[in-house]
């Protein structure tokens, strides 16, 4: 059962992590539009804000026995990982 509660949890944050860099993607949009003073406020903001979540859920898979999940978990896991790592060099791209 807490192998299906896990499998479960990584889906569900997988989908996160997915969404999550898909607005990233559109935060970066907004300021290739408009350079204003304001708009680069709200592309840092919104890249800290999407940055915190996604090491949240990183963070998650740290109280999850990796070992016993499946194979698809993990590559989500890794997933995770990839879209954590592309935050933290967009967020200094855009400092």
């Amino acid at each position: 059962m807490e192998g299906i509660a896990s499998e479960s949890l990584v889906l569900t944050l997988s989908q996160e992590v997915e969404h999550l860099t898909s607005y990233q993607c559109i935060a970066i949009e907004r300021t290739i539009k408009s350079i204003s003073p304001l708009l680069k406020k709200r592309l840092r903001d919104d890249l800290e804000s999407i940055h915190i979540r996604l090491v949240e859920i990183y963070d998650t898979f740290d109280v999850l026995k990796l070992e016993q999940l499946t194979i698809s978990a993990r590559l989500l896991y890794e997933q995770s990982k990839r879209a954590m790592l592309r935050s933290t060099s967009l967020r200094l791209t855009c400092s």
